[in-house]
């Protein structure tokens, strides 16, 4: 009884849900190659899931949305937070806001801000990302796991650490 763990007071354990709101694809509009949104979860389907746990009993909760706003899913910087209308607009991404904040659930909308699959908004992908010993830009790749090959549309750069303050500055 001396020192050593004590007996903790009972703690419901919480459920932490991760979605992804919208991807870029590849697609043909008459014949021609194109690169558009394809959404995966709306915000009405994310409000439909947090509502069907809570009604299964689940208390405490916390969601991450990925893929929700237009510059994460373009792989661009953010230049400004705007919700993607093809999941939903600003109402229903507004309902999801207050539905979570009326219930104590936390929400955390994703936004990557140094790995960067584009660049634009201002940032140039030569002078503004971070550069090797040699003076290159900084490259990461996706690899195909199958062929264990490079997947060059998986080329994404790190943003030089001097403009992630201008970019947050933004942001908030």
């Amino acid at each position: 009884e001396e020192g050593g763990l004590r007996k903790s007071e009972a703690v419901q354990p919480s459920l932490f849900l991760e979605t992804l709101g919208a991807v870029r694809k590849k697609k043909s509009i008459l014949g021609i190659p194109v690169t558009v949104n394809q959404e995966l979860t709306t915000y009405a389907e994310a409000l439909e899931m947090l509502r069907t746990l809570e009604a299964e009993g689940v208390t405490s909760l916390s969601l991450k949305y990925n893929g929700w706003d237009a510059s994460s899913v373009e792989g661009k910087p953010a230049s400004k937070l705007s919700v993607l209308s093809q999941l939903g607009g600003k109402k229903d991404f507004q309902s999801l806001l207050e539905y979570c904040g009326g219930r104590g659930i936390g929400f955390y909308p994703d936004e990557e801000l140094l790995l960067l699959r584009q660049f634009g908004n201002g940032y140039s992908s030569f002078f503004n990302s971070a550069k090797t010993v040699s003076g290159n830009p900084a490259v990461t790749y996706r690899y195909n796991m199958a062929t264990r090959f490079k997947d060059e549309d998986g080329k994404t750069r790190l943003l030089e650490v001097s403009c992630l303050e201008k970019l947050t500055g933004k942001l908030i």
